[in-house]
């Protein structure tokens, strides 16, 4: 099978996706060709990958929308993905949702999470220090990274744990009457 035998290769060019060092259409180009599969095969094969293996978490964005529009947080959001996952994990129809996007695939600063530079930028964009962030994310390795950098970080179980953690950390503002969307 070809992607067993162009593991390496296709790691590499993910990863360089990832981090916007090559573009959408030079990554397609690069994995069809190693694969040996029309482009539009790859995208269709990937988005069917990702449909079907992700649910949207539809009361977590509408959570995030209701405090957004409240205007009594800042919500940023820091992505890692690379250009074909990010239509379907980060839809642009929650961008507005945001006060600051980090979004690896189209980052000018070439890295991704946890490493250090991605979540100053975040910061930076936000208008805030560490000790005044909350950062969500589901991996563990991330959540240390956030740790370390003096940010009040959790690892995203469900929605309910995440209503408890942001009761635990004291969110300013009266997040009371948003919490009903995380049940």
């Amino acid at each position: 099978m070809e992607a067993e035998k162009n593991r390496g290769e296709l790691y590499e060019i993910y990863h360089k996706s990832s981090v916007n060092l090559i573009s959408r259409d030079e990554m397609i180009d690069k994995m069809s060709n190693l694969l040996l599969c029309k482009p539009q095969e790859l995208v269709k094969c990937v988005h069917n990958i990702y449909s079907e293996g992700s649910v949207e978490n539809v009361s977590l964005y509408d959570f995030l929308e209701a405090i957004s529009k409240s205007k009594l947080l800042k919500i940023g959001l820091l992505s890692t993905q690379f250009p074909l996952s990010k239509d379907m994990l980060v839809p642009k129809k929650y961008y507005d949702n945001f006060d600051s996007l980090g979004i690896s695939c189209d980052s000018e600063i070439h890295l991704k999470k946890p490493e250090g530079a991605v979540f100053a930028k975040i910061i930076k964009e936000l208008d805030t220090k560490p000790e005044n962030v909350i950062f969500v994310d589901d991996q563990q390795k991330c959540v240390d990274a956030g740790n370390q950098l003096g940010i009040n970080s959790v690892q995203f179980i469900n929605n309910k744990q995440l209503a408890k953690d942001l009761v635990r950390f004291k969110v300013p503002g009266e997040i009371g009457p948003f919490l009903h969307f995380l049940d």
